[in-house]
Order: structure tokens, then C-alpha cells, then sequence
């Protein structure tokens, strides 16, 4: 595995870390963790699971850009698609991308941050 793979699983592994603590706000979680999304490339996912990383972007980027003047279209296309998600949407969201990281550390890929961040902050999303 090359370094800019191994960085950006580990981009991913805090991102998914960070979203355990927003027990109440999942909108404004992926809000305030959009950007760091944006970074990771899906072809650093084992192919088992990158249609999993590719399925939770597609959700992040549905809607169209507001903006025509604004530089990061990418990045307003997010915000626009978290912004008119329902709570249960951003939930689920919030879910899917924590399940990934579950299957990641299975596969030993990424290390363990979130087992650390669980002793104080209980994961937000159950079943």
C-alpha cells in the first residue's frame, strides 16, 4: 500500500472517529466533515468495499451546486445535499459511513481510533 493510500485511510479513520461524538447533530457533523471527505479517493478502498465508499459520496453529492461563482463546486454540492437530507437521512448517512470503517478495521486496513473515542462517547447510530 502506497503512503497516499495509507494517508487517506487514515483521513477516513478519523473522519469516521470524529463522527461518533455528534450524538444529537449528525447534519452538522457531516457538515463540519465535508471537506475531509472530498479528499479520499474510493481507489484506496479494497475493491469489497469500495462500492460502499462510492454508494456514501453518491448520497453526499446528489444535489446540484447552488452557486455558479463558487470555486469548490464539489464542496457546494455537498453542503446543498447534506442540507436537504431529512435527520433520518444524515442518521442513516452517519451509519453507513461507520459501518465502513467497522469493515475496514476487520479487515485490518485501518487502525482502531474509534474503540478509543467509544469509551467516552457511545455511537449515536443503533439499530
Amino acid at each position: 500500500m502506497k503512503n497516499i493510500q495509507k494517508f487517506e485511510l487514515a483521513e477516513f479513520a478519523n473522519l469516521a472517529a470524529g463522527i461518533s461524538r455528534f450524538r444529537e447533530a449528525p447534519r452538522a457533523m457531516l457538515l463540519s466533515r465535508a471537506p475531509g471527505f472530498l479528499h479520499i479517493d474510493p481507489v484506496v478502498f479494497p475493491e469489497s468495499l469500495r462500492p460502499d465508499w462510492e454508494l456514501i459520496m453518491e448520497k453526499l453529492t446528489q444535489q446540484e451546486a447552488r452557486f455558479r461563482t463558487f470555486e469548490d463546486k464539489l464542496l457546494d454540492r455537498m453542503v446543498h445535499s447534506i442540507l436537504t437530507m431529512s435527520d433520518t437521512e444524515c442518521r442513516m448517512l452517519v451509519k453507513q459511513i461507520l459501518d465502513l470503517y467497522q469493515h475496514l478495521q476487520e479487515k485490518q486496513v485501518v487502525p482502531n481510533v474509534l474503540a478509543l473515542r467509544r469509551r467516552c462517547f457511545p455511537l449515536m447510530v443503533t439499530e
